[in-house]
């Protein structure tokens, strides 16, 4: 895909802001302990492409002071509806690429679900900026679990219609490059689930999805169709109201280089 569409698709999830905060999962506790090196006191933590909150949320309730930063005006807005209130929680649009926050002035820097839509090397250089050296960088993908059958067929219903190229973005098997300034890097895996009511949410889930936003109407609409008969005939989904998307959380994790100049 080029630069144009890049962009484009990158800033599409505002316009499907309540389906992604209803549809798509949080991220497991212990996931997030091992992502910030299993701190025994609290940090703080900038979640980058924070979107909705779905991260920043998990952080705030293990007692970490959170600096949130999206580039989305409706992400964000949702996420200070969510968790505003909340005085460990300083929030700032803005992108990865260009961080709105001073050197030095962090200990640890996590992306979920996101890290794919940055420009690598630029935020490789931002992160290493405002992280204190020995600092954590992590990114985290909730990736589904298509050893499960009916999530093969989601994924394959998916995949067909919205990648008709089969051109992907960068995703957790490829893993992110943080880059030069970072060393110790380490992958780590974990299991979660998140109920999504039948079949209305399967199909949202589909709906949130930056390649289904930018599909036209018919298409779109015959993928959506899909997924809703998936959830009606499908054996484990039929006559179901409510099932749990299985997620393989997959965690890469790097330490700032103690030396300023590396």
């Amino acid at each position: 895909m080029d630069d144009q569409e890049f962009a484009r698709r990158r800033q599409a999830f505002g316009q499907a802001v309540d389906v992604y905060d209803r549809t798509r999962p949080t991220y497991p506790d212990d996931a997030v302990a091992w992502c910030l090196d299993d701190p025994t006191e609290p940090l703080t933590v900038a979640d980058l492409g924070a979107g909705t909150g779905k991260l920043t949320a998990v952080l705030l309730a293990a007692g970490h002071r959170v600096v949130a930063v999206e580039p989305d005006e409706s992400m964000l807005a949702r996420l200070v509806d969510h968790l505003g209130d909340d005085p460990a929680l300083e929030v700032h649009g803005g992108s990865a690429e260009d961080l709105p926050l001073e050197d030095d002035s962090l200990d640890a820097v996590v992306a979920g679900q996101a890290w794919h839509w940055f420009d690598q090397e630029a935020v490789g250089r931002e992160v290493a900026r405002v992280l204190r050296p020995g600092g954590t960088v992590a990114a985290v993908w909730n990736s589904r679990d298509e050893s499960v059958d009916w999530v093969e067929r989601w994924s394959a219903i998916a995949e067909e219609q919205a990648h008709p190229t089969g051109r992907k973005l960068l995703t957790a098997d490829d893993g992110p490059t943080f880059g030069s300034a970072f060393t110790d890097r380490q992958t780590a895996t974990f299991q979660h689930g998140h109920e999504l009511a039948l079949p209305d949410d399967l199909v949202a889930l589909a709906a949130s999805r930056s390649w289904t936003i930018a599909l036209d109407d018919e298409r779109r609409a015959v993928l959506l169709d899909a997924i809703r008969r998936l959830a009606e005939d499908h054996p484990s989904l039929a006559g179901r109201t409510r099932v749990a998307m299985p997620y393989v959380v997959e965690c890469h994790r790097a330490r700032r280089r103690t030396a300023r100049g590396a």
